[in-house]
């Protein structure tokens, strides 16, 4: 959205670059599961961003750190957010 909004701007098509970069940087995809779907729309109102709380909810359910500059974040329990 934001390259088709020109608010990012890339050397190539963002599907190109994005291959290219996970491929690059061995990078992992993770698949979004029911379960996790789930756990997002469960959690407190906190945060309204879909994709914001998709990723809460993956890093609550594996443990995981999530990297990011939303202060907003943090506010939810069973977190951890560097940035």
């Amino acid at each position: 959205m934001l390259y088709k909004r020109k608010r990012l701007q890339l050397p190539i098509a963002p599907e190109l670059y994005l291959d290219r970069m996970i491929k690059q940087h061995a990078i992992n995809e993770v698949p979004l599961s029911r379960h996790i779907a789930q756990l997002s729309v469960r959690l407190p109102d906190i945060h309204n961003d879909p994709f914001d709380r998709i990723l809460i909810a993956m890093c609550q359910a594996n443990g995981w750190i999530l990297l990011s500059k939303d202060s907003v974040i943090a506010k939810y329990p069973d977190i951890r957010v560097v940035w």
